[in-house]
């Protein structure tokens, strides 16, 4: 305000030499706790207090009352993975989550005996409840000649202990799930075809596997693909491709476009698209710590953005905070639903004010030459030459929140400078019951049992040398390493298997190697891995012979098969086994040298 305290002075003394006194809060205690309060005296006092914090003060702006919004939707209609061998397995149903169809893969739950008796135990149920009284009989008739065997002389080497005892136990006791499950119809015992026939459909909706039977996942590589379309009309489609998921989270970001140059405004309708023009009335957008637009409305305490511990570099932080605090008022929000699995284009947005003034609102996005200078949110990237950005939003039908299991199996692949490889770790493997156990410690017990059935005694530890003798030299052509250490040789790919290399990529890729035991006692034999990744078994479908040197980096990768749960949108429930890939531990030491003198 101005300086009035000397009428007397001349007015020109005013003009050249002005002043202003600030209006200062006066505190009569040490602390400004009673100012802070916003204490309530009288109506004028209220009003006083109101105009000092500027809510009498009108802004150059009219709030939105209508909001018109020009759209046209394009729904997927086709989703293809590709499969190991470069072939494409189309999937049509296109109702249940992606992660499910791209994910899942066949149970071989023949291999699990404590499900085989699950199962075996449904059936009997199921025989009971169609049978009556004549099921005693049938079940009978089952668990003679389909029921679960003890172990056989020839399956000791491959049967951990604790499968065996569960053997042992279950033995004709129950009939085998999978004896009856994998057997011909008109080799089973007669009477029991409905119980059969619900069984199967009872297993069917327990586990949603692949109709083809396929693994899709790519072991060379330790992801999955897949490419999806939309049309858009005659001639026109909007492509969609994932050329690497492998987290397990699949949302519009894990794509890019592979669409030709189309025109949305242009290209006739077809089936599954959508044009519409909606109107809509604004609302303010609030989320928890918002400040309130009035000075008397109380705030809610949960979120104190004042209580941020910000440092001068924390450039996001503040940015948030600036937002939250200063401009949170200023956002408005449509609710325009669009379907999960589609497409969409804003070719107009409309907004009208109080003042009846109607604006077109432009997209919000920069698009500059360089990187640093672009601005945009939830496009995708455009393959091929002509590069640059999708202008449409891209609603994947992905999952938002799962229920998913402790990992069954678990490789982990690192890299080994010291010894110039890649080993794949098996940390976790399942055992005959199907339950989950430390890699080397089934790997241990696998060569005791080989040593069980070959009648082979374990290696004696070695003999103590005599006091004040010299211990002779011992040589080895390796040093030892764990079991559950699966080797990887970098190998030059063009030379050593053309026909597995793919064009466009480097020639050094990683092959898959075999250790062999090591101990005095017993004959050099392959070590055989224990997990589905990585076994080389004739029954794996989908082995690993091959890796890309890029798909394990420095900080190494681990690979977890889960069992996985979700209720989706129809009220179903799916439940499936599916791989994916997290971030590893780092490089690691096997210890491994050749010619060791000591």
């Amino acid at each position: 305000m101005p300086l009035t305290l000397t009428p007397a002075l001349p007015n020109a003394f005013h003009r050249y030499f002005a002043g202003w006194t600030r209006i200062e809060p006066r505190c009569r205690s040490d602390h400004a706790t009673a100012g802070l309060e916003a204490r309530t005296a009288d109506p004028l006092w209220l009003l006083g207090r109101e105009w000092q914090f500027g809510e009498f003060r009108a802004e150059d702006a009219g709030s939105p009352v209508s909001v018109e919004v020009a759209y046209r939707t394009a729904r997927l209609r086709q989703l293809v993975v590709r499969r190991p061998d470069g072939s494409l397995a189309p999937r049509a149903d296109l109702t249940m989550p992606l992660e499910t169809l791209v994910e899942r893969e066949p149970v071989h739950w023949e291999r699990d005996w404590r499900q085989r008796v699950r199962v075996g135990q449904q059936f009997e149920r199921f025989c009971r409840d169609n049978l009556g009284g004549a099921a005693t009989d049938v079940i009978a008739a089952y668990r003679a000649t389909l029921g679960i065997e003890a172990v056989k002389a020839n399956e000791l080497v491959d049967t951990d202990r604790a499968t065996r005892r569960y053997r042992h136990l279950m033995a004709n006791k129950v009939v085998d799930g999978w004896r009856v499950w994998s057997a011909p119809t008109e080799t089973l015992p007669p009477g029991a075809e409905a119980a059969v026939e619900a069984l199967k459909a009872w297993w069917e909706s327990l586990y949603s596997e692949p109709a083809d039977g396929v693994d899709v996942w790519q072991p060379d590589r330790l992801d999955y693909r897949l490419t999806a379309a939309a049309p858009l009309g005659a001639g026109a489609e909007v492509l969609l491709s994932a050329p690497s998921y492998r987290n397990g989270d699949f949302d519009w970001h894990s794509c890019r476009d592979d669409s030709l140059p189309v025109n949305w405004d242009t290209a006739p309708a077809v089936p599954g698209t959508e044009q519409a023009t909606q109107k809509y009335a604004p609302t303010r957008v609030t989320f928890g710590g918002m400040p309130l637009p009035r000075y008397w409305a109380f705030e809610d305490a949960r979120v104190d953005f004042g209580g941020l511990d910000v440092g001068t570099t924390d450039v996001a932080k503040l940015a948030l905070a600036e937002f939250a605090l200063s401009y949170g008022d200023d956002w408005f929000i449509v609710p325009l639903e669009l379907p999960l699995g589609s497409c969409t284009r804003i070719s107009r947005l409309t907004v009208q004010n109080v003042f009846g003034e109607s604006v077109n609102v432009p997209p919000a996005r920069t698009v500059g030459a360089a990187g640093w200078a672009r601005w945009q949110m939830y496009v995708l990237n455009r393959s091929g030459p002509q590069g640059g950005f999708a202008d449409y939003l891209f609603v994947p039908p992905a999952i938002g929140f799962r229920e998913e299991s402790e990992p069954v199996e678990e490789v982990r692949f690192l890299r080994d400078e010291g010894a110039n490889m890649v080993w794949g770790v098996e940390h976790l493997v399942r055992n005959g019951l199907g339950a989950p156990v430390d890699g080397f410690d089934a790997q241990l017990e696998q060569r005791a049992l080989q040593r069980e059935t070959s009648g082979a005694a374990a290696p004696a530890p070695a003999a103590a040398p005599a006091p004040g003798s010299v211990p002779p030299l011992s040589y080895k052509l390796a040093t030892p390493v764990p079991a559950n250490w699966i080797p990887f040789l970098p190998a030059d790919a063009l030379v050593m298997l053309g026909t597995l290399f793919r064009p466009g990529t480097a020639s050094v890729r990683l092959c898959r190697a075999q250790m062999l035991t090591n101990d005095s006692a017993d004959e050099p034999v392959p070590v055989e891995a224990l997990t589905r990744l990585l076994s080389m078994k004739p029954s794996n479908a989908n082995p690993l012979r091959w890796l890309d040197e890029e798909a394990v980096p420095r900080e190494g990768v681990k690979v977890q098969l889960t069992r996985q749960r979700v209720r989706w949108t129809d009220g179903k429930t799916y439940v499936w086994l599916g791989k994916k890939v997290l971030t590893g531990r780092g490089e690691g030491s096997s210890g491994l040298r050749f010619d060791v003198v000591k």
